[in-house]
């Protein structure tokens, strides 16, 4: 029983047993689980003073004093019941690790939880699904990659708190291609999730994953009762597919799991980024299980454009059973991390002792959250400083800048040459109507401005001058340059100011500026890059000493220069065309409303150079994908539709594509 209601905090110790922890962990995030009489709320005979339990905290010292960031998922004021997510700077296998619970202050009225914060830097996801059926399943990150859910998984009883139970049928939930978890065959990465299948179902099912449901189903993904195309019960299989047999690396549990003994188990997924099947693993309740590989000729991309989903592949191989706590982190988690985390949500109860109440101590007044700053219409940098580092303002988006731009010559070049160069602002905040510019400094192959680039997302619109005559719209994405729009009247020259602006959403409108003049235009309808922040850009082939000066950028505002609203060339009458890699060009188009029917669809193309087109395939759907192409190269489409009595009845429009680009190359006539 707790004792009388205190006039200031209570503090009880939180003790890690290091004996559960088979080497030290940084930056942990723990799960606290507990019900005590004295964490009802006061009214309930409870030391809580909030109703909402917004005073309670989590602290490393006792007192108070050095406050941790955390998550509560569930707080029960009747029941004393307190289920929170804490991030532990360093969690020891040497020692007891102790941080400390408090509450009670009746001063703290509002929220001190921090869930984003709570999660370290590599998790990309962490999904706890313990939301009402029909509602979103939020994502606690600082990626925010909720998930819509379809046919109505229902609520119940999970392995932390609540879970989603999916029919096998018609029920899933998905995010629409969050780019964070779009990974490629190099990338390492970690998914995790506590699963409890149905034990009357021996269907081969996908739990989580993002691939694609056709083509050559391309992407990721973590299989239940199966491998590839085959249903195998209880064998758990992990994959990463740039084509289905033909470039593929999978790997499937050599004996059967016991995934189907109606109990919950934890299942991690690791790949190393070596794009071989010995380099993915996966493990059941913290165990690394034997494997065999079904295919290891892993050679392409496995980026695509297809769904996050928890159930399925796009709406087929649904799961059938429940599912709790989906985590997605980028990097691998080593053994000792996956068995701490077994280890810790499997039993809380038992990794973490909590103490005996103290009351009477004085809590720091927290601090509150911070009221954001007006977002600033402008910033600006003039480099004029010592040669070095471009300074705490300035980010540079990785993997896309290869290398670091600097100071020299109170000028910014790429510190060294012959590679991708960028950086980003990060001293302000800035709506997605953004411009940059800058000032170049000499004309080569290239420098310019970037827009709307973010922490964690390898994805922003480029403007730059790739020579005199020479100056381009491009798209950076996961890896890949992609090719919007270029021009070759003006004529650049050392001084020039080169300016992009971004505006709008779906479409986004792009603007390449010279000298205050708007010179090339592009609307994006595709990949409507939103949020972000302005930037700079160089690469500089070796000799040339490329630099940029006098950077400007902010908030359009209405000052922006709005031009009319133009087509791109992706898009013509009904056919819409869209670049998917280096290799793959996907088609879509509205279906023909033909009297008598339609019998087909045939796709023709027209390459580079060439005066003809020529039939690449048909199809009866309303989509194709033609694949083999070459990178960073332009063709042009076409539709012809067919009736039912195989007779011409019209083309579409062209619409023209460039396929994505692992560089930026120059151009070559036809």
């Amino acid at each position: 029983m707790p004792t009388s209601t205190p006039a200031t905090a209570c503090e009880r110790s939180l003790t890690v047993d290091h004996a559960k922890v088979p080497s030290t962990q940084s930056n942990f995030t723990v799960l606290v689980s507990v019900t005590d009489a004295a964490l009802k709320t006061v009214a309930n005979g409870g030391h809580v003073a909030n109703v909402n339990g917004y005073d309670i905290g989590f602290y490393s010292d006792s007192g108070g004093t050095i406050k941790l960031k955390w998550e509560v998922e569930k707080y029960d004021g009747t029941t004393g019941n307190l289920i929170a997510w804490v991030k532990i700077p360093s969690v020891s296998s040497s020692s007891d690790t102790v941080f400390y619970l408090t509450y009670g202050d009746s001063s703290i009225n509002t929220d001190q939880s921090d869930p984003p914060n709570t999660w370290d830097s590599n998790f990309k996801t962490a999904y706890h699904l313990d939301e009402a059926t029909g509602s979103a399943s939020k994502d606690s990150t600082v990626s925010g990659y909720n998930c819509t859910p379809t046919g109505n998984p229902v609520q119940g009883t999970g392995k932390i708190k609540g879970a989603l139970t999916f029919n096998g049928s018609s029920q899933y939930t998905s995010r629409v291609n969050p780019s964070g978890l779009n990974f490629e065959r190099t990338d390492p990465f970690t998914v995790s999730y506590w699963a409890k299948p149905n034990t009357a179902s021996t269907a081969r099912e996908l739990a989580v994953g993002k691939i694609l449901n056709g083509g050559g189903y391309t992407g990721w993904n973590c299989m239940m009762n199966g491998y590839g195309p085959f249903q195998s019960t209880g064998v758990v299989s992990f994959g990463l597919v740039s084509s289905a047999g033909v470039s593929e690396a999978l790997v499937y549990t050599s004996s059967a799991t016991n995934m189907n003994d109606g109990n919950w188990h934890l299942y991690h997924f690791t790949s190393n980024g070596s794009s071989t099947a010995a380099g993915l693993k996966i493990y059941e309740d913290g165990i690394a299980q034997a494997t065999t590989t079904q295919f290891d000729n892993l050679t392409a991309s496995i980026r695509s454009t297809a769904d996050f989903d928890v159930s399925g592949q796009q709406g087929s191989s649904l799961f059938n059973g429940a599912i709790d706590e989906v985590h997605v982190a980028a990097g691998v988690r080593s053994q000792s991390w996956i068995t701490t985390e077994y280890n810790n949500q499997n039993s809380p109860g038992t990794f973490i002792t909590m103490g005996t109440e103290s009351c009477g101590i004085v809590i720091p007044t927290p601090t509150p959250t911070p009221i954001p700053t007006p977002t600033p219409q402008f910033a600006a940098d003039d480099f004029n400083r010592a040669d070095g580092g471009l300074g705490l303002n300035w980010a540079k988006p990785v993997p896309a800048s290869e290398q670091t731009l600097v100071i020299v010559n109170n000028q910014v070049t790429p510190d060294i040459e012959n590679w991708h160069c960028y950086a980003y602002w990060i001293g302000n905040t800035f709506s997605q109507d953004q411009y940059s510019q800058v000032r170049i400094s000499n004309v080569g192959p290239w420098n310019g401005v970037i827009a709307r680039a973010q922490p964690g997302i390898d994805r922003f619109y480029m403007a730059f001058v790739f020579g005199p005559n020479d100056y381009r719209l491009y798209l950076r994405k996961d890896g890949l340059y992609y090719d919007l729009s270029n021009g070759n009247i003006e004529t650049w020259v050392t001084g020039d100011i080169i300016r992009l602006e971004a505006s709008g959403l779906n479409p986004v409108q792009l603007t390449l500026l010279r000298n205050g003049n708007p010179v090339l235009t592009y609307t994006d309808t595709t990949e409507n890059l939103v949020g972000g922040s302005p930037g700079i850009g160089i690469f500089s082939p070796s000799g040339d000493h490329l630099a940029i000066d006098d950077w400007q950028g902010g908030n359009l505002g209405g000052l922006g220069i709005r031009l009319p609203h133009t087509q791109p060339l992706s898009v013509r009458g009904n056919l819409v065309v869209r670049a998917l890699g280096v290799s793959q060009v996907k088609l879509s188009w509205t279906a023909s409303a033909d009297k008598v029917g339609v019998k087909k669809y045939e796709v023709q193309r027209q390459d580079s150079g060439s005066a003809s087109f020529v039939r690449v395939g048909t199809t009866t759907g309303t989509s194709y994908i033609d694949a083999g192409l070459a990178e960073g190269s332009n063709y042009n489409y076409r539709v012809l539709v067919r009736n039912a009595k195989g007779r011409l009845k019209k083309y579409s429009g062209v619409a023209s594509v460039t396929t994505g680009s692992p560089t930026i190359n120059s151009r070559s006539t036809p």
